[in-house]
């Protein structure tokens, strides 16, 4: 089987003046633009046979493109932005499918600190921002006019590591995930001109930047851009964050500016560099193939739990960022008990497959240690923050020291360990249907 791609970027519209989303600071307001905001496209086609767990569109009419008509397509769009929100992630969807009828569309973002508030609203009660519909209309029409034309490729894959860019932040000892993933499309015959775009993936936060930040910004994600295209010309880039819960450059940035986010993220784009020059083909005979599952998540009773630590005793134990990190952690469950929500909070998780390389999706923020036994029990990446925002999800170890991750969470510790479960059972299945 043949499988078709293409690549595009496009700069985001930004507002010159709004609110920046990521961190706890009262109307955080940016004033500059250190690099623009992107979207990054990849764009899969096979014959047609309908992705599996994805019906197609029927309120809108069937492409009258036979071209079209004769293929499945898969539309991956990474954007800088902290989160997706589910209007974000309608508007985009709708914007492509508007040209690909019946399309699979998901959304990644990127988890920068430094993009609107608007785009992604108000994800946890500590982080309040208004979602702006205009401007989320505004990028899904952007993304959806940037839809890049497909041909044949090839695809390889190679993996590589890194060092000097993320470690556990709550203990810089603990060992995490320092592998850059490539999946890489190359024209058949002529590989020698190199890749026509790249999905790359890494674990780690992009918050170089600090609170005390008022530019928009990618973060370490320009730097990664600019490594490559360095390297590589202008190949769109297509960034997948992955485990990175936990996983931040809290021990390992010197100071939070621009050229600090640069160089930490040009180290990400040696470790891709690394891994694109030992990629292996991948087999392309499973063609694209997707399942979608929809797990529930159990809201814990901040209010119950509070009574039992607050006030916080050991939370406020250890070094300045890690003891400002559970206060602020502390504040988190004092805000989800003052605004108690929805018991149930509805969590999508996408299974798919490029080929022989298989994605695990979701739209949380995993602990590292459970994104490596994740991919380790299904052979595949985990990516999250897509298609939806519903937090961290924090071990055992988080919950029992307290941490940010742990107190600010949605699930409770039996909650988490028990949605652990059920991504586990999924990541073991034998892997999503050929197309």
């Amino acid at each position: 089987m043949r499988i078709s791609a293409g690549f595009a970027t496009t700069a985001l519209p930004t507002p010159p003046h709004g609110l920046l989303a990521g961190y706890a600071v009262a109307d955080r307001r940016t004033r500059t633009s250190s690099a623009p905001l992107t979207a990054t496209i990849a764009r899969f086609q096979v014959p047609r046979t309908p992705l599996r767990g994805h019906a197609p569109d029927t309120t809108r009419p069937t492409s009258t493109d036979s071209a079209e008509a004769a293929h499945t397509a898969l539309v991956w769009v990474a954007i800088d932005a902290l989160a997706v929100s589910r209007p974000l992630h309608s508007a985009i969807r709708a914007a492509v499918r508007q040209q690909l009828p019946g399309a699979t569309v998901l959304v990644s973002a990127s988890h920068t600190h430094s993009a609107p508030g608007a785009w992604c609203g108000t994800i946890h009660p500590l982080l309040p921002a208004a979602l702006d519909l205009a401007q989320i209309d505004a990028v899904a029409q952007q993304i959806g006019s940037a839809l890049p034309q497909v041909r044949s490729v090839d695809l390889v894959r190679g993996v590589a590591s890194v060092t000097g860019v993320g470690t556990n932040r709550n203990d810089p000892a603990r060992p995490v995930d320092t592998t850059v993933d490539v999946l890489a499309a190359l024209l058949p015959g002529n590989h020698s001109a190199g890749p026509i775009g790249l999905i790359v993936d890494h674990a780690c936060h992009p918050t170089v930047l600090g609170p005390d930040s008022t530019a928009w910004s990618p973060d370490w994600v320009t730097g990664l851009r600019d490594g490559l295209e360095t390297s590589l010309g202008a190949v769109p880039v297509l960034f997948l964050q992955g485990a990175a819960g936990d996983v931040s450059t809290r021990f390992t940035r010197r100071c939070p500016t621009t050229a600090e986010a640069i160089r930490i993220g040009r180290r990400v784009a040696a470790g891709a560099l690394s891994a694109l020059e030992s990629a292996r083909p991948v087999d392309p005979a499973a063609g694209i193939g997707g399942h979608r599952h929809v797990l529930v998540l159990n809201r814990r009773d901040a209010e119950a739990e509070l009574a039992t630590i607050d006030p916080p005793g050991s939370t406020t134990a250890g070094a300045d960022s890690q003891q400002l990190a559970r206060s602020q952690g502390l504040a988190g469950l004092r805000a989800l008990a003052a605004h108690p929500g929805p018991h149930t909070l509805i969590a999508p998780v996408h299974d798919l497959r490029i080929g022989s390389v298989r994605y695990l999706a979701v739209p949380v923020e995993l602990p590292n240690d459970w994104g490596r036994r994740l991919a380790t029990a299904g052979d595949l990446q985990v990516i999250g923050y897509t298609d939806d925002y519903l937090g961290y999800l924090a071990d055992e170890d988080a919950h029992r020291a307290g941490s940010y991750e742990a107190t600010s969470s949605y699930a409770d510790a039996a909650e988490a360990r028990r949605l652990l479960s059920e991504l586990t059972a999924i990541a073991t299945l034998t892997g999503p249907a050929a197309t």
